[in-house]
């Protein structure tokens, strides 16, 4: 009976021991900085790692780019970054650009009660665009999955042209309505 006694009173001190060393640790401080020493960023100014969705060679699905995201900004800080990368369009040269040539965001905003983003785009995201059902998925599907995926607080994206709702953005897609990202669209 002495033995499991010691055993546990052992176990108990030092999980206690454990305990007090952890709470005391700064998570933020710069422990090590100095001569080849890492100095950590306080939380709110960490990146976070985003994915932006461009199209691969053959035009038939997505695929992920990561980015670094500040922490610290708001959804529709956020939201404008993913939107400028994707219209930059993908640092990776085996992936392609989904927005055409001269896109530019107009206005981007969130309902926080609908939980939608909406993107309103000029005119050159319809009429400078390729063309074509893939092409035009991809398109949607590029801003859908990259703003839905990576804002918490946004569960379907709107598209707008010129600031009215669209038809179609080449005549294949209905963008009347907001979409829901699909992963099933990303290899």
């Amino acid at each position: 009976m002495r033995p499991v006694y010691l055993a546990v009173l052992s176990a108990v001190i030092l999980s206690a021991g454990v305990t007090v060393w952890l709470a005391t640790m700064d998570p933020d401080s710069d422990r090590g900085a100095g001569s080849g020493g890492v100095t950590l960023l306080p939380a709110s100014e960490r990146p976070e790692t985003a994915y932006l969705y461009f199209s691969d060679p053959e035009n038939v699905y997505l695929r992920a780019e990561a980015m670094a995201l500040p922490v610290s900004g708001t959804s529709l800080e956020r939201g404008q970054m993913i939107l400028d990368k994707l219209i930059a369009g993908p640092a990776k040269g085996d992936l392609i650009g989904t927005l055409p040539p001269g896109t530019a965001v107009r206005n981007f905003f969130i309902d926080p009660a609908q939980r939608v983003a909406y993107v309103d785009f000029t005119a050159a995201v319809r009429d400078a665009h390729p063309g074509g059902g893939l092409a035009e998925m991809a398109t949607v599907y590029s801003v859908v999955n990259s703003l839905a995926l990576n804002l918490t607080d946004v569960d379907a994206v709107k598209l707008l042209i010129d600031g009215s709702d669209a038809e179609s953005l080449a005549g294949h897609m209905d963008l009347r309505f907001a979409f829901r990202p699909d992963v099933n669209r990303v290899r």
